[in-house]
C-alpha cells in the first residue's frame, strides 16, 4: 500500500510541476489532477475510516454548476474524493512557534453529511488569506480573513489561550466568533475581539483558523457553520470549479485570461493561481506529515 501512494505523490508531483511550466491556459487542470492525487494520499494516512486504495469511491464527490459558477457539496452528493478528504480532518491542528493545541471536528463531519451546500465562487475566494487585498478590490466587499494573534494568559485559577481577531479596523461579526468559541469568554479592546478560554477546553472550538505560507494565524468568517472547512478542501474546491471552467468553455477561459470579459476577474483568477501553486506544497506537507514548514521572512 505505501508503494501505491508513492506512486500517487509522484504523479501528483509531476502534475504540479508541468502546472508550473505550463501556461495559465492549462494551469487549473494540472493543479486539480495534482491535488486529486496528493488527496488519495491524505485520505489513506488521515481518514479514520480508508485503509486502501482500492475502498476508495471512484467520483470527485462535488457537483459543478456551470451557470452560477458555484459547487455544491456535503448532505445527499454521491461520496467520492472530496468528502472522503473532508472526513481526513477529524482534528484540526492549531500550530504555531509557540500555539500547539486541536480542534474536535466530530460536530463538523457530522453536519457535513447531513446537510448540502452551495458555495459561489466568490465566497470561496473570500476565504484565502494570501489573496485578502485582491478580493476587496475585485469585489469592494471586506474578505472573510482577519488576521489573528494567539498567545497565552494566566489567571489565578488556571493558563489560558488568549485569541485577537481582527486587525483593530476589520473584524468578523461577534454572531460569528461566538458560535466559533462556545463557552469561551469574548470582550473588545483596540477594535480586535479578545477571546479567552482554558486550554483544557481548546478542543470545545468550531473555528475555521487557517495559517498562511509565512506561519501566520488567520480567523476565517465562516459561511458554512457548523460545517469547518479545512484549507486543502477549500483548495480542491476552487480549483475544481477554475479546472471546469477551462475544460468546458475553453473560449469562455481564454476571455478571463485576455482581459476581455473584466480586468478585475482576471486580476483574482491570476492571482489566486499564483498563490495555489505557491501554497501547495507547503500545505500538502502540513497534511500527510508531521512536518509543519513556513517561510520565513527573509525567505
Amino acid at each position: 500500500e505505501a508503494t501505491r501512494l508513492k506512486n500517487c505523490m509522484r504523479q501528483g508531483r509531476e502534475l504540479y510541476t508541468s502546472g508550473l511550466a505550463g501556461s495559465l491556459m492549462v494551469k487549473p487542470l494540472n493543479f486539480f489532477y495534482a491535488l486529486t492525487a496528493y488527496s488519495y494520499v491524505v485520505v489513506i494516512l488521515n481518514n479514520p475510516i480508508r485503509y486502501s486504495l482500492e475502498n476508495l469511491p471512484g467520483s470527485h464527490g462535488i457537483n459543478y454548476l456551470p451557470n452560477d459558477i458555484k459547487t455544491q457539496f456535503g448532505g445527499d452528493m454521491p461520496q467520492g474524493t472530496f468528502s472522503d478528504l473532508f472526513a481526513a480532518f477529524p482534528t484540526t491542528q492549531v500550530f504555531g512557534r509557540q500555539v500547539d493545541f486541536f480542534q474536535d471536528n466530530e460536530a463538523s463531519i457530522l453536519a457535513f453529511f447531513n446537510n448540502r451546500y452551495t458555495a459561489s465562487c466568490g465566497t470561496l475566494l473570500s476565504m484565502i488569506p494570501e489573496i485578502r487585498e485582491y478580493y476587496t478590490l475585485v469585489t469592494g466587499r471586506p474578505s472573510r480573513t482577519y488576521p489573528l494573534e494567539i498567545s497565552t494568559t494566566k489567571d489565578p485559577r488556571n493558563v489560558k489561550w488568549e485569541l485577537q481577531v481582527g486587525d483593530g479596523e476589520a473584524r468578523p461579526a461577534a454572531d460569528d466568533v461566538a458560535q466559533s468559541f462556545p463557552g469561551a469568554d469574548v470582550s473588545e479592546r483596540h477594535g480586535k475581539f479578545v477571546v479567552t478560554f482554558p486550554i483544557a477546553d481548546a478542543h470545545k472550538c468550531r473555528a475555521t483558523i487557517y495559517t498562511d505560507i509565512r506561519g501566520r494565524f488567520w480567523y476565517i468568517e465562516n459561511p458554512f457553520f457548523p460545517v469547518v472547512m479545512p484549507e486543502t478542501c477549500l483548495h480542491f474546491l476552487l480549483t475544481n470549479i477554475f479546472s471546469n471552467i477551462m475544460r468546458y468553455s475553453p473560449d469562455h477561459w481564454g476571455d478571463v485570461l485576455l482581459n476581455e470579459v473584466r480586468s478585475d476577474i482576471s486580476l483574482i483568477t491570476r492571482k489566486y493561481l499564483s498563490a495555489f501553486e505557491n501554497k501547495f506544497p507547503v500545505l500538502l506537507l502540513r497534511s500527510i506529515s508531521k512536518f509543519f514548514p513556513y517561510v520565513s521572512a527573509e525567505g
